[in-house]
C-alpha cells in the first residue's frame, strides 16, 4: 500500500494515522474478485474480548481505482480512530427473528454508506475524483415487482415493521448515495418512494423525514454520530443496537469500549 500512495501525500498520513492507531492488529490483503469492490472489516472479537481482534483493509487488484480504494478503506478505519462509535449488538424482539439476515446486511450497509457521507470531503481534498469515490454498482433494485409482491398481503404487527423498513432503507440508501458519486442513485431514490406509496400511503411522510436527516449532517460530527444514527435507525424501524467505541493501546490492539450494559447479545454487528 505505501507504494501504491507514494505520491499522495494525504494517502500516506492517512496510513500512519491508522497504522499508528490500530497497531498489530491492522492488516492490508490483496484480493481478486469479479467487480473490482475492495473491503474493510473490523472485527471487535464478540461480546468478551476486551482488544480488537483485526482491522483489515482488503485491496481488490481488479479495480481500476486502486488507488482511491486504498484512501476509500483508510478513512473507514479513521472514523473508529477518531472517536466514532459503531454498531457491535443488535437485540431483536420476536417479530424480527425471521429477518435477522436483512437486519445483519442492513446494519452492515447503513453503516457503510453514512460513513460515505463523513469523508466524501476529505476524499476530495486528497486530490480524488468523485467518480471513483465508490465501486460502480452492479445490482440495480426493481421496485415495481417488489410493489406487487406486497399486494394482497395484509399489514400486521409482525410485518409492517419489515414493509416500513424495507423501503425506507431502499429509499434512504439510494437518497444519500446520489451525493456520492453514485449516478444511477437519484433515479432509484424516486423509484423507491413513488413504489413504497403503493405499499405505505403514508410513505411520502418517511422519505421527508430521510431527507431532512440527511441535510442536518448531525451524523458528520464525532459528538453527534451516535445520537444520529439511533434517529435514523428508528426512521427504518431498526431493532435496538448497542454501540461501542475503540481506544487507543500504545503498541498493542486497541482497546474495545462497549456503550451498553454486560450481556450476551442476540445478534453481534460488524461494520
Amino acid at each position: 500500500m505505501e507504494k501504491l500512495l507514494s505520491d499522495l501525500p494525504a494517502g500516506q498520513a492517512l496510513l500512519t494515522q491508522v497504522r499508528d492507531f490500530y497497531g498489530p492488529s491492522f492488516k492490508v490483503e490483496a484480493i481478486d474478485t469479479p467487480g473490482g469492490a475492495s473491503y474493510f472489516h473490523i472485527d471487535t472479537g464478540g461480546a468478551g474480548s476486551q482488544a480488537l481482534r483485526t482491522a483489515k483493509i482488503q485491496l481488490n487488484l481488479q479495480s481500476k481505482r486502486q488507488r482511491a480504494a486504498a484512501i476509500h478503506e483508510l478513512l473507514h478505519l479513521c472514523l473508529p480512530a477518531r472517536g466514532y462509535a459503531f454498531i457491535d449488538r443488535i437485540t431483536p424482539e420476536a417479530k424480527h427473528c425471521a429477518r435477522k439476515e436483512w437486519i445483519t446486511d442492513v446494519q452492515s450497509k447503513i453503516q457503510n454508506v453514512v460513513a460515505h457521507d463523513c469523508f466524501l470531503e476529505e476524499f476530495l481534498e486528497a486530490g480524488l475524483p468523485l467518480s471513483e469515490f465508490v465501486s460502480p454498482r452492479l445490482d440495480f433494485p426493481k421496485y415495481e415487482e417488489t410493489a406487487k409482491s406486497w399486494r394482497g398481503i395484509k399489514l400486521t404487527p409482525e410485518n409492517e415493521w419489515y414493509a416500513q423498513g424495507w423501503w425506507a432503507f431502499e429509499y434512504f440508501n439510494n437518497y444519500i448515495s446520489s451525493e456520492h458519486g453514485d449516478l444511477q442513485a437519484r433515479q432509484l431514490a424516486e423509484n423507491a418512494e413513488k413504489y413504497a406509496i403503493r405499499v405505505l400511503p403514508n410513505f411520502a411522510d418517511t422519505a421527508a423525514l430521510i431527507r431532512d436527516w440527511v441535510a442536518r449532517k448531525k451524523h458528520c460530527s464525532v459528538g453527534t454520530y451516535e445520537e444520529a444514527m439511533r434517529e435514523l435507525l428508528q426512521l427504518i424501524f431498526f431493532p435496538t443496537v448497542g454501540f461501542c467505541l475503540l481506544e487507543a493501546a500504545e503498541g498493542r490492539p486497541p482497546n474495545v469500549l462497549r456503550l451498553y450494559a454486560a450481556q450476551q447479545p442476540v445478534l453481534t454487528a460488524e461494520p
